[in-house]
């Protein structure tokens, strides 16, 4: 309906077609039916006798069903897709340059459009159209070849053969999906396919302006998303069985036999009642919300096996609106030739649609984060009784069987989130007599506990990463290292790696040193502590916790090491951004739990302060020369991480968007950009306009990686943001996998430069190194687990901020009122881009991009819409005799948190106009010092 109010209805997908599954009965749900009821069907047939007489009478409307279906039912097999090319033909099309691998994207807002990159071309390759796409799923590595450049069209859909320049994409999308309803006739596999090298598909692509064309000949390498699905169920609309709508819409529709859910089959016995539904036990639908959802292991079963739940309803129409108020998880089974849908099963039931449990345990299930409970074997390779929690440095293997410097009559300390347990790093700052100044850096020596060939280093190789929740962290190793024996806990004795420099009155590097060590920590600081000391205040300054101090050392003293720290911190950071680092933040959220519930009852921004700055500095310098030293020792090897530069189209439309509306961006390099967004930050008057250029620049930007030196060139492996020609991630072992392998490749290196071993071979048997091979592949895992993370710790992030929007509108009496940390859902935003049904805006105070569509905003509103002035003028209603949006300029905006049938929660907002527009759009959020991880890069 219009009017303002609540954003429109999630879409709901056309009803399924009589012959859409094919041929399979288990998966084409009338077949499936119809089979259930064969002995009906057939005497129904017996009974019609000679054409044209009568259809029978049934005893029972779902026999009249299957007979119709039976019917509907096409002679033979109605073949949707192309077979799969044998892995021999594969082999040979690569071998002789027409065929590709690479992994499959999809575009979220239209599925029918599919992308994979080609190195050296300047535009993604195009898979257009469900058959094309040739039953890949999203991220699975594919076999393509590339269609004749005759059938490639520009990057922006428009035929370069058409004369008037116009955009056919519309057109195309209707033809495509025509196209995809036809059937495949038997034996059509010469479609004509692009013999040119990659060299001549770059020189084609950038000569005339055009992006390639592609079709999927076969799967590689499976996606883990075919067995991570999330979503709804709907009952399909004709025919037995559920639709599972995934919660990542750039995935398929599934269908799901009612046999493959915990729902039953829906079958009436003889006496007209239901079939005894299997399961028992408590149900996963409810149960308490509490702390301990992150702690519950994986739920579910394999194809074939019905999961179990509680009681469900016992009426089929009842039975059914249960199943579609569920969330729930499942399995990938098959995608035949012959069917449009793929075939899946559920596997868990996560609980009810909206409610914290349910949508927690969907993250978790969707990007596969690992329970928090660790396999038995893996605590088996643990240290045993007082040495799990105690470092006995004279016990066989305690610390001194290696050349360690002892380190722990130096000041060192630790500065952290105020909870955090797990604590990788500390730094020292000594001044030396020749009056230089000496800096250390000193890690958590993990790889002292994680042995290679361990079923815990082989655990902490699968987790990869630690995931980092609103209500809880999932670890990457079992919490007696990373909270105790590994932590450096201020105090005690804890073996460390450190590194070390020597610093002039300039803050130039004169001598380094690395190796193993012992150290003993003064103190655990808070970032909110050491900055109460870099300002010359108390450390308690603000009401903060002030932690003890050990060792005998002073406040005084810590305080002098805190600001000399920060002298030489703040040098190494005008110099890295003169060099051309390039920083881009987003908005975080933090938020207050309910103690019991675990429901957030309030929210506040998170910031960083020169204290995050000051331990960021140092991290990066150490990750730098960590770099250096492991890429000049195993130059095929080393685990490095690499940043590409941003994509040239989208820096391209950067710059052209600025220009367009008056702003001033630089894209020439990574200096250019950082500086013109810094002055931006500085000279706008407008903060909003600032955050709108942070928010496009942020559109280019590829994602770091890592990457073993030997699977890549040498001009591939600087970082572009950080302006680095080697990096790579030392600093945090006890949550990074990564780490762990570059602290056995350091310790390689070092034992070959100090000669502990003949040579780089023994090194690397020494440290069991992989050759560049596996190492590529743990790089390749450590980039999937480090992406999924992030998803999911942003997915959680959202789900926090959507729970706290709808509880604040209900009036739940436990949430912060506005001004006392409540979320204020009236807020505002800038238009970035109009449209002749909808305006695109940004809100700075949740770094959003959101559609305000232009029919929910009054029944009475007329919208007219200007491309040549980037304007859209509303007339009627609230608007008056007219209210003209242009680009950039500021807007009201309501927002709404909705649980939508496909896709995960969301923000969604309308515009309002006229008297509505005079709301109190103050965010209300208290700002504190940011208490996670920083953003790695």
């Amino acid at each position: 309906g219009r009017g303002r109010g609540p954003p429109r209805e999630a879409y709901e997908p056309p009803a399924a077609q009589p012959d859409r599954y094919g041929d399979d009965p288990e998966l084409n749900p009338l077949l499936f039916a119809a089979e259930q009821s064969a002995e009906a069907v057939q005497a129904a047939q017996g009974a019609q006798g000679q054409q044209g007489e009568r259809p029978p009478s049934f005893a029972r409307l779902s026999d009249q069903r299957a007979w119709e279906a039976a019917q509907r039912r096409p002679a033979g097999p109605r073949r949707r897709f192309r077979p799969h090319w044998e892995e021999e033909r594969i082999a040979a099309g690569r071998a002789a340059g027409e065929v590709r691998a690479g992994r499959i994207r999809f575009n979220a807002n239209n599925r029918r459009e599919a992308y994979i990159t080609l190195k050296g071309v300047p535009h993604d390759v195009l898979v257009q159209g469900a058959r094309r796409q040739g039953r890949a799923i999203l991220d699975d590595e594919v076999a393509y070849v590339l269609l004749p450049v005759s059938e490639w069209k520009r990057p922006d859909g428009k035929d370069p053969n058409d004369p008037r320049g116009g955009n056919n994409r519309r057109g195309q999308r209707g033809g495509q999906q025509q196209e995809d309803d036809e059937e495949v006739p038997e034996g059509e596999d010469d479609e004509p396919i692009c013999g040119l090298s990659d060299e001549e598909v770059a020189r084609v692509c950038e000569q005339r302006n055009l992006r390639p064309w592609a079709r999927v000949v076969g799967v590689l390498r499976e996606s883990p998303r075919r067995g991570r699905l999330v979503g709804t169920l709907r009952k399909a609309k004709q025919g037995g069985g559920f639709i599972l709508y995934p919660s990542d819409a750039r995935m398929p529709d599934f269908f799901v036999p009612q046999s493959q859910t915990p729902f039953g089959d829906g079958e009436e016995d003889k006496k007209g009642g239901k079939k005894k539904k299997e399961g028992g036990g408590k149900g996963s639908g409810g149960g308490k919300s509490g702390r301990g959802r992150l702690a519950q292991g994986a739920m579910g079963a394999g194809p074939g096996a019905r999961p179990k739940v509680g009681k469900t309803p016992q009426s089929e129409g009842r039975l059914h609106e249960f199943a579609e108020a569920c969330k729930v998880a499942g399995n990938f089974v098959r995608w035949s030739e012959h069917s449009q849908m793929p075939m899946g099963c559920v596997t868990a039931v996560l609980g009810r649609v909206g409610s914290l449990e349910a949508e927690t345990q969907a993250i978790l299930h969707e990007f596969d984060v690992p329970s928090t409970e660790f396999p038995a074997e893996v605590f088996d390779d643990l240290p045993q009784g007082e040495a799990l929690t105690t470092v006995d440095l004279g016990a066989p293997g305690g610390g001194l069987d290696a050349p360690r410097r002892d380190c722990r009559s130096w000041r060192i300390c630790s500065i952290d989130p105020p909870t955090a347990r797990d604590l990788d790093d500390a730094l020292s700052i000594r001044q030396l007599e020749n009056g230089n100044t000496e800096v250390g850096v000193h890690i958590a020596d993990v790889t002292h506990y994680v042995v290679p060939g361990t079923s815990l280093d082989a655990e902490a190789a699968s987790r990869s990463t630690s995931t980092y929740l609103i209500d809880g962290v999932i670890p990457m190793l079992p919490r007696p290292l990373c909270e105790h024996l590994c932590s450096l806990q201020p105090g005690v004795d804890r073996l460390a790696f450190s590194v070390t420099w020597e610093f002039n009155s300039h803050g130039h590097i004169c001598n380094e040193w690395a190796g193993r060590s012992i150290i003993r920590s003064c103190g655990q600081l808070a970032y909110q502590n050491a900055y109460n000391l870099m300002q010359g205040k108390e450390p308690g300054d603000g009401d903060i916790k002030v932690p003890e101090l050990h060792n005998g050392v002073t406040w005084e003293e810590i305080a002098r090491d805190v600001k000399d720290l920060w002298r030489v911190g703040s040098q190494l950071r005008r110099k890295r951004f003169a060099d051309g680092a390039l920083a881009l933040h987003r908005v975080k959220f933090g938020f207050k739990l309910d103690q019991e519930s675990g429901e957030p009852v309030a929210a506040h921004h998170y910031k960083t302060n020169e204290a995050n700055q000051l331990v960021e500095e140092f991290m990066l310098l150490a990750n730098r020369t960590v770099a250096r030293i492991i890429a000049e020792e195993f130059p095929d090897r080393a685990l490095l991480r690499r940043h590409p530069p941003p994509d040239k189209k989208k820096l391209g439309d950067l710059a052209s968007f600025a220009a367009k509306h008056g702003l001033n961006v630089d894209t020439r390099n990574s200096k250019a950009l950082h500086e013109s967004l810094q002055r931006a930050r500085q000279t706008y008057r407008d903060q909003g306009l600032a955050d709108v250029l942070v928010h496009f620049a942020t559109k280019p930007m590829q994602l770091a990686q890592y990457f073993s030196c030997g699977m890549a060139v040498e001009s591939d492996w600087p970082h572009y943001a950080l302006a680095m020609e080697r990096y790579t991630h030392f600093t945090s072992p006890i949550r990074r996998y990564a780490d762990v392998v570059v602290h056995r490749m350091l310790a390689a290196a070092l034992d070959v430069r100090s000669g502990a071993v003949e040579d780089h071979e023994a090194a690397i048997e020494k440290w069991r190194i992989h050759d560049c091979e596996d190492a590529e592949s743990q790089a390749r895992r450590c980039n999937e687990r480090k992406e999924a993370a992030k998803a999911a710790q942003e997915a959680s992030e959202r789900l926090y901020l959507c729970l706290l929007l709808i509880a604040g509108k209900e009036g739940n009496p436990k949430v912060a009122r506005i001004g006392e940390g409540g979320v204020n859902r009236f807020t505002d935003g800038l238009v970035v881009a109009v449209g002749s049904k909808f305006i695109s805006v940004f809100l700075p105070q949740y770094s959003i991009e959101s559609r305000c569509y232009l029919d929910d905003i009054h029944p009475d509103i007329t919208a007219t819409h200007d491309p040549q002035t980037f304007t859209v003028t509303l007339t009627g209603g609230p608007a008056g005799r007219g209210r003209t949006l242009r680009i950039l300029d500021h807007v009201t905006v309501e927002l709404h948190a909705v649980f939508p049938t496909r896709g995960p929660c969301q923000i969604r907002t309308t515009l309002l106009v006229g008297a509505a527009e005079q709301q109190d759009k103050d965010p209300h959020m208290q700002v504190v010092t940011a208490v996670q991880p920083g953003e790695d890069v």
